[in-house]
């Protein structure tokens, strides 16, 4: 008798063993200090949800075109192209044009102060040899203003065709990136445009 209530017992300490053992072994448990049912820990919220500032990244997304709609755009790129290196040319001529002016007028308001003051000295000083070495003198300072201005015309042009050259290589270089665009089949950017008055 002793001998089956031992039996008993054991079987029912192994049983109890087990289903504590099965319970232990189960997510979001007692045994586990949270209790079942629970929601499962949430992840930090993000900067969106929360409504923290995030710098948004604009990406471009370019347009196709169909081939006929790139061969139309292709030729308006060429005019444009065409238009901004005659609209700068005819800028640099009223440049230099404005410039030879001023040079002028600069030019004829200093032999006009130099007339004056060439009478004065010959008022002043009637020797022969000092009105040669002044006249002498005079001619020196001509040349010397002559040369300055044959300088200052070869600077000024050499800038002009500097602003040509520049705009030349920028185009060269626009032509072949928009070529390719038009080739795959895309809308090239606003940028790669010819921009008025540059």
């Amino acid at each position: 008798m002793m001998l089956k209530v031992l039996r008993f017992s054991t079987a029912l300490c192994l049983t109890a063993l087990c289903s504590f053992c099965l319970i232990a072994c189960v997510p979001g448990s007692d045994s586990v200090g949270a209790p079942v049912g629970s929601p499962s820990p949430s992840l930090s919220p993000s900067p969106v949800s929360s409504g923290s500032p995030v710098a948004t990244q604009v990406t471009q997304v370019e347009e196709s075109i169909t081939p006929a709609a790139a061969k139309t755009l292709m030729i308006e790129f060429g005019r444009a192209q065409v238009t901004q290196m005659k609209a700068l040319k005819h800028r640099n001529q009223f440049e230099y044009k404005e410039f030879l002016s001023t040079q002028d007028f600069k030019f004829k308001d200093w032999k006009k102060k130099e007339q004056a003051t060439r009478l004065r000295f010959f008022d002043e000083h009637t020797s022969g040899v000092e009105r040669r070495d002044y006249v002498k003198s005079y001619r020196e300072k001509l040349d010397a203003r002559f040369k300055e201005m044959a300088f200052e015309k070869s600077k000024k042009s050499s800038e002009l065709e500097l602003k040509l050259n520049e705009l030349q290589n920028e185009q060269v270089k626009r032509l072949e990136q928009v070529k390719k665009l038009l080739e795959s089949g895309k809308r090239p950017a606003a940028n790669l445009w010819p921009q008025s008055g540059s």
